[in-house]
């Protein structure tokens, strides 16, 4: 979403925007709904403050209710490269080759292209940890859904 609000805001986000903006409205309709919970659960859900709202989520058993939050940074960033790879092939259902050009469009045209989506993240990451992280972690999110799809 991220990437198609950047196309269609200059300074100021409104209502009106925020409207015409393709976002599911009915999310009891979409399979993956709750896979897509529980990804955002595990992020949401840290520290112990957030306790009571866990044993709330178990309670009514909605979706699967790990015991603490996700706190590590690594699994942090597998969970998020998890839900953008669940969001873009089952709810958008974009392609492989789409999610490439929308995590840097230097992927299909080429470094002299001129296009970039993610460029303080993805210089962040190379500095930090010598590769586009983010990338490489939803692009292996979605190798694993597409191979699930076709075993199931």
């Amino acid at each position: 979403m991220d990437f198609v609000v950047r196309k269609k805001v200059a300074l100021k986000m409104s209502y009106t925007i925020m409207d015409s903006l393709p976002f599911p409205r009915d999310w009891a309709t979409i399979p993956v709904a709750r896979d897509i919970a529980e990804r955002v659960f595990a992020l949401c859900a840290v520290g112990q403050d957030m306790n009571d709202f866990r044993l709330l989520v178990q309670k009514e058993g909605r979706i699967h209710c790990p015991s603490a939050g996700v706190e590590s940074t690594d699994q942090r960033a597998r969970l998020m490269a998890e839900i953008d790879a669940l969001v873009a092939h089952e709810v958008y259902g974009l392609t492989r080759r789409e999610m490439l050009y929308i995590l840097d469009p230097a992927n299909l045209l080429g470094e002299d292209c001129g296009l970039e989506t993610f460029k303080a993240m993805k210089n962040r990451e190379i500095r930090e940890y010598g590769e586009y992280r983010t990338q490489r972690l939803v692009l292996e999110a979605w190798d694993e859904l597409v191979a699930k799809e076709k075993v199931a």
